[in-house]
């Protein structure tokens, strides 16, 4: 059991990892699409 107690930190940070990393993509697609629409509607 020792072994899972040392690596628990490593799965705990990558975890997080990739729980920012989505949310980041999240806010990227967010800002790319209102760009898109916001260019859309000064083009009409």
């Amino acid at each position: 059991m020792e072994g899972l107690e040392t690596h628990a930190p490593v799965f705990i940070s990558i975890y997080v990892r990739k729980i920012e990393t989505s949310l980041d993509e999240r806010s990227e697609v967010i800002e790319f699409l209102s760009d898109h629409i916001v260019k859309e509607h000064l083009i009409k």
